[in-house]
């Protein structure tokens, strides 16, 4: 038979239920088994939920901070990086990086960044256990003054718990990066 969302087995044993042609969310059935008694047959009911997944987890807008000068003879700056990270599903490891690149540049999620030499912390895990992330994250950055100009790159990496249907797989991944200069002033 059909239910209209995926095909059941009427009959005895094993059945399976194609979900292929479900979109992406939660979604429920119940399952009705009834013996053969001919006047009163005994019935159990088992309702089952599931989640679709096959899609990456969003980020929102994501907030870099302020392209900006600490000024002169300063050694220090004060980071805030912000955004939002959503999901079907909840999700699993989500992380925000900080790396510099020496001279001004691009940064991707394929360039090789350098650690930057002296920062408070360069990596802070925003996992909450839920399938809806909001942070806001602040980076304390040291360089000697006359550095030059540094572009530091932020990564906001997150992977969602989805797994295929016999349990496996590692999941949906989303990488955003953002980057902003800052010149060092002799």
């Amino acid at each position: 038979e059909t239910d209209g969302a995926g095909v059941l087995a009427a009959g005895s044993g094993m059945f399976e239920c194609d979900v292929s042609g479900l979109t992406d969310g939660a979604y429920g059935w119940t399952t009705q088994i009834a013996d053969r008694a001919e006047k009163i047959p005994n019935v159990t009911v088992v309702t089952q939920n599931i989640i679709v997944d096959t899609s990456d987890p969003v980020h929102g807008a994501l907030n870099p901070p302020p392209v900006g000068s600490p000024g002169t003879d300063a050694s220090s700056i004060v980071m805030i990086i912000g955004g939002t990270v959503n999901d079907v599903s909840v999700i699993g490891p989500a992380t925000v990086t900080v790396s510099s690149i020496a001279s001004p540049g691009l940064c991707s999620a394929s360039t090789v960044l350098a650690v930057p030499a002296d920062i408070d912390r360069n990596a802070v895990s925003i996992a909450d256990g839920t399938n809806a992330i909001a942070f806001n994250e602040t980076f304390t950055v040291n360089e000697p003054a006359g550095s030059g100009t540094i572009t530091y790159c932020f990564d906001v990496l997150a992977t969602d718990a989805a797994r295929s249907k016999t349990g496996t797989g590692t999941g949906n991944t989303a990488t955003l990066t953002t980057q902003v200069d800052v010149t060092w002033n002799p």
